[in-house]
């Protein structure tokens, strides 16, 4: 169990390398994954069950079961899992507070006395820093993730982390958490913090491919990565989903939850396609979805 007086600065995280990108998934899985996909989109817009938190007016979709632990200063809140062996900390600092992200990363790594590395990359066209840190606190030694955003409102430093004995168990958790941060109305639309450093999004690079639907040939253009980063996504989301009982159904809804934010725009022209292809109408009576 974490002591809330040991979180204030902690972290954790196996999967994503900073210094190299994972490996890729076999094509043959992206290209399922491009078949049947945008029948996600093909349904009504759907707005989540994020948590809102209006000041500083930041959203998050935690996984089942993850509640508030320390709220007494808005600028500064903890969140921990049912079993306090993982925490999320949001801190947030006025605009300008630090000139770059990495600055973030620099100061604050260099007061915790962390050893890891980190990368820069941009999260909806803002500078962004994600870094994977050890470090000791009074307690036990710890592992994780640094997360720095700078907004147009607010410098946000996100920190998830678990003691290292049980950051194995505790890591899909402890990325899902990162990546389901929005800083704002716009973003509950956008990929994760942690989705737009796996891959770059608006994507950068395609290929064309040709998808037959119903005696029609339809012409687009996709990017394997970017359906391979999606993949890693429902993965992750599928392992947290597998270890929940009682609360099986909430879980159910924030795993699509987590599928539909990451892919409502990456795939929206795939969706557009397909709809015009088969005829689909929003407004008339949709026997398919059920049968989905």
């Amino acid at each position: 169990m974490i002591d809330p007086e040991s979180s204030d600065n902690l972290v954790g995280m196996r999967c994503l390398t900073l210094t190299a990108k994972r490996e890729m998934h076999q094509p043959a899985g992206c290209r399922r994954a491009c078949l049947l996909l945008p029948l996600l989109f093909l349904l009504l817009p759907c707005y989540g069950e994020n948590a809102y938190w209006p000041i500083p007016g930041y959203y998050l979709d935690l996984p089942v079961g993850w509640v508030l632990m320390d709220g007494g200063d808005p600028y500064r809140r903890s969140f921990t899992d049912p079993g306090r062996t993982a925490v999320l900390q949001i801190v947030a600092y006025p605009a300008g507070t630090f000139h770059t992200a990495q600055s973030m990363y620099e100061e604050m790594g260099n007061q915790l006395r962390a050893q890891g590395d980190g990368a820069p990359f941009l999260y909806r066209g803002n500078d962004a820093f994600l870094a994977d840190l050890r470090f000791t606190t009074s307690r036990f030694e710890a592992r994780g993730y640094f997360l720095f955003l700078k907004e147009r409102a607010y410098d946000y430093a996100l920190l998830t982390f678990s003691s290292v004995e049980l950051y194995e168990r505790n890591h899909d958790e402890l990325v899902s958490a990162l990546d389901s941060f929005a800083p704002d109305r716009d973003a509950r639309h956008l990929p994760g913090p942690i989705s737009h450093f796996d891959h770059p999004y608006p994507s950068r690079s395609t290929r064309p491919i040709i998808i037959p639907a119903d005696g029609e040939e339809l012409n687009l253009e996709v990017d394997e990565e970017e359906i391979a980063s999606l993949i890693y996504l429902i993965e992750r989301e599928a392992r947290i989903l597998s270890a929940y009982g009682d609360a099986f159904t909430a879980a159910w809804q924030r795993y699509y939850r987590m599928v539909f934010r990451d892919n409502y725009h990456r795939l929206g022209l795939m969706a557009e396609a397909l709809k015009h292809a088969w005829g689909f109408d929003p407004t008339a009576p949709r026997p398919w979805v059920v049968r989905l």
